[in-house]
């Protein structure tokens, strides 16, 4: 077969499917979507993402949540019975943290090379491969 006779069997199939493809009905959106969207839209303004809210209402929590934790930063170094606290925390990653961080790292490279391997077969099997 010839590249012209392969060409012209393609432009019919494209066109065929083209026609077909176009016989089809427009796609119609679900019914429970206007009363999802309806609800979303009278929802109050605290209760949507917080980078929808006004302006004022984003600096005002943002002004809160900076004095909140300037408030308990004071808090925890006001207090006198802090000079523990290194110790306890040193301790507290040699015997809780630290024996699992080696192990999560090996899990996590195990994890890492199983996927790069499913994706190399992926790519290699499925899509074709690289050419």
């Amino acid at each position: 077969m010839t590249d012209r006779q392969t060409r012209g069997i393609e432009l019919g199939l494209e066109q065929w499917l083209h026609r077909e493809l176009a016989r089809l009905p427009a796609p119609r959106a679900p019914r429970t979507l206007l009363p999802r969207v309806l609800v979303a839209i009278e929802r109050p303004w605290y209760a949507r993402a917080w980078r929808t809210w006004p302006a004022a209402a984003r600096a005002a929590a943002l002004a809160a949540a900076v004095a909140l934790l300037a408030g308990t930063t004071w808090l925890a170094v006001s207090v006198e019975s802090l000079s523990a606290w290194p110790d306890l925390v040193r301790i507290g990653w040699r015997l809780l943290v630290q024996p699992v961080v080696v192990y999560a790292f090996g899990v996590a490279v195990a994890f890492s090379l199983t996927a790069a391997a499913s994706w190399a077969a992926l790519t290699r099997v499925a899509l074709g491969g690289t050419k």
